[in-house]
């Protein structure tokens, strides 16, 4: 079973072995796609994601290059073509920060008891801060500080 995981470090494992992610660039699209699971993400804006205004003339085919490379890694399946650009198509369970938000929503309506229970199930989950590896990257702030803040209540 594969799993990702951005309550920490970004880590892909497949059955429960690290996965060689390869370069920061396919790792900072791995994030990308992550963020944004089950939405189709276009090139240009992956483009802007990862290169921002100093995109040079060569960064849709770096891209190229780069989801090839997570597909060599994750398995082909994982990243899916989807015009005008790609989707990350995984189970969203298979995901710690869904998983994560999951446990937080079944918590609100459980009695006080089974509430913190799943709360410090839903801690569990952490590993330390959410993305911090890429935590220098512009696109990564936005979900950081939500995630950060769901931890934190």
């Amino acid at each position: 079973m594969r799993e990702f995981r951005i309550l920490g470090p970004l880590e892909a494992l497949l059955d429960g072995s690290p996965i060689d992610l390869g370069g920061q660039r396919q790792r900072a699209l791995l994030a990308a796609l992550l963020v944004h699971h089950g939405q189709v993400v276009s090139t240009d804006r992956l483009v802007d994601l990862l290169w921002g205004e100093q995109a040079p003339k060569t960064a849709t085919t770096s891209l190229q290059n780069a989801v090839s490379q997570l597909r060599r890694a994750l398995g082909h399946d994982v990243v899916e073509t989807r015009s005008p650009g790609y989707v990350f198509a995984v189970d969203p369970v298979a995901i710690d920060a869904v998983r994560f938000e999951t446990i937080l929503g079944q918590a609100r309506s459980a009695p006080a008891a089974e509430r913190a229970q799943l709360l410090r199930s839903a801690l569990a989950l952490w590993r330390g801060p959410a993305l911090a590896d890429l935590a220098g990257e512009e696109f990564t702030q936005g979900e950081i500080r939500r995630l950060e803040e769901l931890r934190l209540d």
